[in-house]
């Protein structure tokens, strides 16, 4: 694991290390929101639709189900007040990380600008919002370096 953390920070930049190592400690107040949703847009803005869903669904695991159900109630009310739509994404007590990924995904596949819209509203400086997109980005860089058996 320590050399896969080297090198997203020598590809991805010390940044999204720091971030990677926030979300393993669960530390919500070590993470800027906004840059954060920054590195996530970056590094996935032209991922394909598959590898996308795998980025979301193993970075939505990092997070405990209180706080995945936590996230999926403030994504979709930040859908209903900007009006976006995706399947699954109004579900009753979203938090399965597929789920969420999945509804991701498919705003993704729409317009990646739609995630950062749906991510980088006024939520984005929660604890668990915070949380998700440092592991979201995290994830990002760790399989833009990593073959998947090596990773966590």
């Amino acid at each position: 694991m320590e050399s896969i953390k080297h090198a997203v920070a020598e590809s991805a930049g010390m940044e999204v290390l720091r971030l990677v190592n926030a979300v393993e400690r669960g530390d919500h107040d070590a993470i800027d929101g906004t840059r954060a949703l920054a590195q996530f847009e970056r590094l996935t803005r032209d991922l394909p639709p598959v590898p996308f869903l795998e980025v979301a669904r193993e970075a939505l695991a990092y997070l405990s189900r209180p706080q995945r159900l936590a996230l999926g109630e403030l994504l979709q009310a930040r859908a209903r007040y900007s009006d976006l739509t995706a399947p699954g994404l109004m579900k009753q007590g979203l938090q399965d990380p597929g789920e969420i990924a999945l509804a991701l995904q498919a705003l993704h596949h729409e317009d990646p600008e739609l995630v950062v819209q749906l991510l980088g509203s006024e939520f984005r400086d929660l604890p668990v919002m915070k949380l998700a997109l440092a592991a979201l980005a995290g994830v990002a860089a760790m399989r833009s370096v990593a073959p998947p058996d090596q990773r966590r």
